[in-house]
């Protein structure tokens, strides 16, 4: 069995969710760079963005948004994460599934500094949303396999 711990960040607006997020995706992603080059499998523009973060990174702001969030673009994010819609979240979770992983440790993201209504929004969404998606889904393709 396969399993990954990755951060899930569901909201119906995109553009909010990203940067709701970016300050963790850039801290997960340092991890690709801490040598001073990316490692590992990735498009030219995750790696431009990785070779940035690892130049701006402010462990002052760890985990925030700061300097080093503006280097992280909607390609790196769909690398590191998966931030959208709950049916995107839903997705791109099943997609995971498809590829054998059947362990699953969801996290938040780290929203410190972000308005509280945000980080509640996204928590429900996760909850009421995305997970409930997602067991449905799986519980239809069992049944259909049965």
């Amino acid at each position: 069995e396969w399993g990954v711990m990755l951060h899930v960040s569901p909201h119906s607006d995109r553009r909010t969710d990203i940067e709701m997020i970016s300050g963790t995706v850039a801290s997960i992603a340092r991890f690709s760079v801490m040598q001073g080059r990316p490692l590992g499998p990735m498009s030219d523009s995750v790696r431009q963005s990785l070779l940035e973060i690892h130049r701006v990174y402010d462990m002052n702001k760890h985990a925030r948004r700061g300097a080093h969030t503006a280097a992280v673009t909607d390609e790196l994010i769909d690398t590191f994460t998966i931030a959208g819609p709950a049916e995107h979240c839903v997705e791109r979770l099943l997609a995971l599934r498809e590829l054998g992983i059947t362990k699953f440790h969801i996290l938040t993201a780290d929203w410190r500094n972000l308005d509280p209504a945000l980080q509640e929004h996204a928590r429900k969404s996760l909850v009421q949303d995305v997970l409930p998606g997602v067991r449905e889904r799986c519980a239809r393709y069992e049944a259909r396999k049965q």
